[in-house]
Order: C-alpha cells, then structure tokens, then sequence
C-alpha cells in the first residue's frame, strides 16, 4: 500500500514537485461492475464509464489511487484490481480536522485550475475554472478533455495544478494525463472530489455541516 499523507502533499506543492492523486469509491466501483442506477451525487452509471475505469485500474498505476475505506460501505470488488491503494479520504479527513489552511495556502501560491461545478469558482486560490455540468459531465467528456489540453498547452511552463471535482469522471481525465509522458511531470492532478463544497458554503456530505459551522464561528 503506497502512503501519501496530508503534509506530503502539501509539501509536494510547495516544492512544484508533480504527482497525481485518483481516487476510487462506491460510485467509481459500482460503476465498474456494471450496476445500474446512479451514485450518492445523482451521476448515472454509464456502461462505457465503468468499462474506462476497469481498463486504468486492471493496470497496475505508478501513480496515486485511493481507496474509500472499506467501513464506509465500499463495493468490495477492489481485490480484483492490481493497485497500489492508498486512503483516498487523506483530504477529506484533513478537513475534518481543520487542517485545510496549510493546504489552501500552498495553493494559493500555485497556479491552480479547477474543473468542477461553478459553485467552486468562488475559491480565492483558483486561476482558472472549467465548469462542467451539474450532473453526469461524463456526456461531455470530450468538450472537457479537448479544453483542459488547450489550457495545459497554453501555460505549459507553469506547472499548473489540476484539481478535479467531477465526478467518477475524474480518474479517467486523471489517467489520461498521468500517462502522458509529455506533461505528466510538469502537471499535478488531484481529484478532490466534494472536499471544497463546505467551503463554498454547499452541504453534500454529511460532515460538511460541521465545517460550515466551524468556519462561520471562525
């Protein structure tokens, strides 16, 4: 099991040191294993998403890719996937903790391109937003995918830090780049998946209601 700790990754950013963080829960698992429906945010189970994501994650990935722990419910099918797992909650728990100002201020001093919902564009530390839409974003992924290129290849000298909230559509983006002998070393991918929500004043997990009352009696 690889270790990448909340302070490792700080100090990655600090450092314009390039990694690449995918993360893999209930939704991306579910989906993997052909279920129909939709996850906990309302994203559809594309067949030709699951199919994407079991062709990364079949390969063992010299990169980062959490994994939900397995109290929270998990689909269990991970054994069937040759990763390296780390815990794909290592920023989310840090949240808990109060632990984000560190994290905000090595963003603060990177440049940063978000590719979530337009909600996030509130953050201060973002230099660029890609808005994608509300809900399955994966029906446009290769709008997205078309956009973030033009964007890497036009501030290609800048180590751009790429923070993705888009869903199970993340780790696909996020390999895409990661395997790209061309920019991997120069670009930093990290699904941050509903982490800023409480920052933005959203509540779409449970605990981001604690956070939302610590940062207004803050």
């Amino acid at each position: 099991m690889k270790e990448l700790t909340f302070h490792q990754i700080v100090d990655k950013l600090q450092k314009l040191e390039p990694f690449h963080f995918a993360r893999v829960g209930d939704g991306e698992m579910m989906c993997m294993a052909g279920k129909q429906g939709k996850n906990c945010d309302d994203h559809k189970y594309f067949v030709d998403l699951g199919q994407a994501l079991r062709a990364i994650y079949k390969k063992e990935q010299d990169y980062f890719v959490g994994l939900q722990p397995v109290k929270h419910g998990l689909f269990t099918d991970f054994d069937k996937y040759p990763q390296q797992w780390c815990n794909a909650d290592v920023l989310h728990d840090a949240s808990i903790k109060g632990w984000m100002p560190a994290l905000f201020h090595a963003l603060s001093n990177r440049n940063v391109v978000m590719i979530g919902n337009h909600s996030l564009a509130k953050l201060n530390f973002i230099n660029v937003m890609v808005e994608i839409p509300k809900k399955n974003a994966w029906q446009k992924r290769q709008e997205i995918w078309s956009h973030l290129k033009k964007i890497i290849a036009e501030h290609f000298d800048k180590k751009l830090v790429l923070l993705f909230s888009a869903g199970m559509m993340s780790g696909v983006l996020i390999d895409e780049i990661a395997n790209n002998e061309q920019i991997n070393r120069l670009v930093t991918t990290i699904d941050t998946g509903s982490l800023f929500d409480p920052y933005v004043g959203k509540t779409t997990r449970s605990y981001h209601k604690q956070i939302i009352e610590r940062e207004n009696a803050s």
